[in-house]
C-alpha cells in the first residue's frame, strides 16, 4: 500500500507501469484507495471512489496480482469485488455496519485495522489506559462481528493501526 499523491495516475500507462515495477520488485498484493486516512483528511464519497477505483482496476485486471481495496464504505468494497478485488482492507473495521455481510457473501478477505474515530478526529482518541490490551479487545470485537456475519476466521487479517489514533505519548 502507498500514497503516491497521484504520481502514477497521470494517465493508464504510468499507473500499469509503475504496478508491473511494484510485481517485478517483488509485490504479492497491490492496494488501492480513493481516500486519504492521513489526519484531518476529508472524506470521498461513495460515487467518486467507484469512478477512481473502477479506472485502476479496469487498466490493471489482467495482472497477476492480487487487488486490494481501501476503504471503509461496504457499497465501494461490492463494487470492487464484483470487478475482481480479492481483498478489502478497511481502516474502520466494520465501522460501516453493511460491511461484514457485504465482505462474507463475496467470500474475501478482509484486513481489519484498529483505529479510533475518523482522519477527522483520531487525533482525539489517543489516550489509552493499555494500549495493546485495548487495541485486541477493540479488534476481538470486530473479529467476532466478522465471523457471525459468516466471514471464515481464516479471511480475517489484522492491524493494530500503528499511527491511527495512537501516538508515542505514555501515561
Amino acid at each position: 500500500s502507498f500514497s503516491d499523491g497521484g504520481t502514477y495516475q497521470i494517465n493508464d500507462e504510468a499507473l500499469r507501469n509503475h504496478c508491473q515495477q511494484l510485481i517485478a520488485e517483488g509485490a504479492d498484493i497491490l492496494d488501492f484507495g480513493a481516500e486519504s486516512t492521513r489526519p484531518n483528511a476529508c472524506e470521498v464519497d461513495d460515487e467518486t471512489q467507484i469512478k477512481l477505483l473502477s479506472n485502476a482496476m479496469r487498466v490493471l485486471s489482467d495482472l497477476k496480482v492480487t487487488l486490494s481495496i481501501d476503504t471503509r464504505s461496504s457499497v465501494v468494497a461490492r463494487h470492487c469485488l464484483q470487478r475482481g478485488a480479492n481483498i478489502i482492507n478497511d481502516v474502520s473495521a466494520f465501522g460501516d455496519k453493511e460491511m461484514p455481510a457485504t465482505i462474507a457473501e463475496f467470500g474475501a478477505q478482509v484486513v481489519l485495522m484498529h483505529s479510533r474515530g475518523t482522519a477527522k478526529t483520531m487525533r482525539q482518541h489517543c489516550d489509552y489506559d493499555y494500549l495493546i490490551g485495548e487495541i485486541c479487545d477493540e479488534l476481538s470485537l470486530r473479529v467476532n462481528a466478522g465471523i457471525d456475519a459468516g466471514i471464515d476466521a481464516a479471511n480475517i487479517i489484522i492491524d493494530p493501526g500503528i499511527g491511527f489514533s495512537k501516538t508515542n505519548k505514555w501515561k
